[in-house]
This record gives C-alpha cells, structure tokens and sequence, in this order.
C-alpha cells in the first residue's frame, strides 16, 4: 500500500518539476531529452569523480557535517561478476591501506565487447542527471560516508555488521538532503533526475514483494520499469535480476529513507528552533548501520535530555 501511494506523490512531483523547466513538457519527455547527455566512452568514471568531488566540495563549503580524517574514494571498474546487475554501478567496501579507509566505487562503463546498440543503451543510462545523484549517493555523504563513520564506531558488532534499510536509507536521505543544501540547483538535470530516481526507488517497493508472491511475472517487472519509470531495457533486466536473488532489499530505500525523516521530524519537533540537521545527521551516522527501531532509541538516546529541555533564555513552562 506504501509503494503506490509514495510512487503517486512522486509522479506529481514530476510533473510539477515538469511545468518549471520548461513549462509545458512532459517529464518523461524532458527525462527522454537528458538521456542524450551523457559523457562519451571510457569517461564514465571520470564524471562520476568529477561529481563526487563536486558534492564533497559542498560538504566542506557549507560545512554540512564533520568529514572524518584518514579517508578517501577510488573509482573502479565494476566487477565482471556482478555487471550484469549493477547497471550504474554500486559501493563496494572499504579496505584499510596504510591507516587509510579506502573505499572503492564500482563504476559500469562502455567495455569492448559491446554491441553498437548496447554502448549506446549503456550511454543513456548513464547520463549526466543519474549520474549527480549516484555519486552522491554511493559515495560523499551516502554509503562511503556512512561506512567509513561505521568503521570508527567503538562498538565492534557497529564496525562489522550491516543493514540494508539503514545504508539504503540514509543513502537516499543524502539525497534529499543535497537537493535542499542546494547541489541541484542551477542543474536541471540533476533536479530532474533526482527525483526520476525516487521514481525508481518507489517502482521498486511495488515490484519486489509482487514478483516474490507470484502476483508480477519477470517480464512485467521489467515492463514495469520501462514503462512506469523511464528505464532503457538493459538497465531494466538488470534491476528485476537483482531482485530474484536477494528478496526484500528493494523496499529498502524508500522504507528507510521514510523512518529516517520521521526520525528527523521528531526531533525537530522535540528541540524547535534549537534543531540542527548537521547535529542529527552525525548523530544518524554514528549510530551506525542499526536496523530501524534500533536506530530510532540509538539516536534518541544520543540527543539525550535535550529532547525536553527548554531553549536557552526561555521561561519555565508552569
């Protein structure tokens, strides 16, 4: 019931976007229109780099959160075992070099084996607006950030367990959060894209636990996807793909980026005008990868009295 009232919301908003830029145009006209701007062949990875050092610029500029020391991004091919389902490309961990967190960003670029056809699907797919929001979402301040904050958590089972619906999560809180810190701004495509992208994310809440019941075939998923969403074929298959071998990590995005913000909302409510985004997205971060409900009483507990303790320089209540 959630998947299609949220996959709505952001239709609307689409279309809403859609009558400011320009005024008059179907979303998935303009959304047909951006797929043509793309980097060319073999410089894929240098636009996602180029992305993600954009974005971490803004972190520092606008001092958004505290960027811990001893950390850095590579880009990488994406392996070939998992090509086949990481049509983007995806995160793939950090490994300690020298005292430093290395975190790898697998990248899916145009390789010699393709088709015509298929370098100029893949080309598509990986067009500008995608690849603004990816970058910040698979590295500075999504899954790169938040792994390496949890490999400075104190508490071991923290630095070496996971949660799908926190990371996912957060990641598209990141997103959200950007979008409002204003990386988009100026950069229709970005703007478009990020919210094309929730699309995809809602698709998937829908998608997901109608293939595992029986109620969507294959072949409607991924008709589901072009039609509903936007995708190239390709990219299509390979998400339904994914799907098939790891049941119910697809709802995750949108489910946890859900409770992230209610979290959010219940703090700000609690602290007024004392909130601080900053305060709560570090507080998120160094909770570390919980499940939900335990990452609600990690933050809660974090933040402390100071939920219910009156602003500074206000009267006691009677």
């Amino acid at each position: 019931a959630e998947g299609p009232r949220i996959h709505e919301a952001t239709r609307l908003a689409l279309d809403s976007l859609a009558q400011r830029i320009p005024p008059g145009t179907p979303w998935r006209t303009l959304a047909d229109e951006m797929r043509t701007r793309h980097p060319e062949p073999g410089q894929i990875t240098a636009a996602y780099r180029r992305e993600s050092n954009r974005v971490h610029g803004l972190l520092i500029a606008q001092d958004l959160l505290r960027l811990p020391p001893c950390e850095e991004l590579t880009f990488v091919p994406t392996p070939l075992q998992i090509r086949e389902t990481y049509a983007w490309g995806g995160y793939g961990g950090i490994t300690v070099r020298d005292s430093v967190m290395v975190g790898r960003f697998f990248v899916t670029d145009v390789v010699p084996s393709m088709t015509p056809a298929q370098v100029a699907a893949k080309l598509r797919t990986q067009n500008n607006g995608w690849i603004s929001v990816i970058a910040l979402h698979e590295g500075y301040p999504g899954h790169h950030l938040a792994q390496v904050y949890a490999n400075r958590n104190p508490r071991r089972l923290r630095r070496r367990g996971g949660n799908t619906y926190y990371g996912e999560g957060w990641a598209l809180y990141a997103e959200h959060w950007m979008a409002r810190s204003g990386l988009f701004d100026g950069n229709p495509d970005g703007q478009l894209g990020q919210l094309q992208m929730r699309l995809w994310r809602t698709a998937r809440v829908i998608i997901d636990p109608s293939l595992h019941t029986g109620a969507m075939s294959y072949e409607q998923a991924v008709q589901f996807f072009m039609d509903e969403v936007g995708l190239e074929r390709s990219a299509a298959e390979a998400e339904v793909n994914r799907f098939t071998t790891w049941p119910t990590q697809a709802p995750s995005y949108i489910v946890g980026w859900l409770e992230i913000e209610r979290l959010k909302r219940e703090v700000q409510q609690a602290q007024g005008v004392r909130f601080s985004e900053r305060d709560f997205v570090e507080k998120v971060l160094e909770a570390g990868p919980l499940p939900l409900a335990l990452l609600r009483r990690a933050v809660l507990f974090a933040y402390g009295s100071s939920l219910s303790a009156p602003p500074p320089g206000s009267s006691p209540g009677r």
